[in-house]
């Protein structure tokens, strides 16, 4: 008896904390669903891809360097977005942290895919065919010269929430 006890306290600390260990994984390239219009695909080469730090969980960076490239894929950009979704501004450059320490982004579109899971009044997990499989988000680093808003049309009866002048300083997330 006096074994068990003196053996479970450190499994039992070894079991609490082996949680907050995440897996991440970056890829150097667009990895995003083939269902995605196919308009996006030459973009696959200047992107990444970075899955977690929880199951599920997908966020792409794609940069852009010139403002015609940007804004031929926006109308298409929009169609990944969930409706429900607001569209998020943030000032140029973007500078990565944790999974994407060191990422720096002068223009371009952060795209954050989350698995959508809805439970009914009842507490029961919902009916899956009739929900979508994600909930997707995108945030715009303006820099006023690649991405120029008053070059693109932004989504009608969609919330803009505008952080690029929330803090002064170089824009963190």
């Amino acid at each position: 008896m006096k074994r068990i006890v003196s053996v479970l306290p450190p499994l039992l600390l070894a079991a609490m904390t082996c949680h907050l260990f995440a897996d991440v994984s970056i890829e150097n390239t667009g990895r995003w669903p083939d269902t995605w219009p196919k308009e996006l695909e030459p973009l696959r080469a200047n992107s990444r891809t970075i899955e977690g730090p929880l199951g599920g969980q997908l966020h792409y960076e794609i940069s852009f360097t010139e403002r015609d490239a940007f804004e031929s894929a926006w109308r298409h950009l929009l169609k990944v977005k969930s409706p429900e979704t607001p569209l998020f501004l943030i000032r140029s450059p973007y500078i990565g942290t944790g999974a994407r320490q060191g990422a720096t982004i002068k223009a371009g579109v952060l795209i954050n895919s989350h698995p959508f899971v809805s439970t009914n009044s009842d507490g029961k997990e919902a009916d899956k065919s009739s929900m979508p499989a994600s909930k997707t988000i995108l945030v715009l680093v303006v820099d006023g010269n690649v991405i120029d808003l008053n070059r693109i049309p932004l989504p009608p009866n969609t919330h803009i929430q505008d952080d690029r002048f929330k803090d002064e300083g170089i824009t963190k997330r």
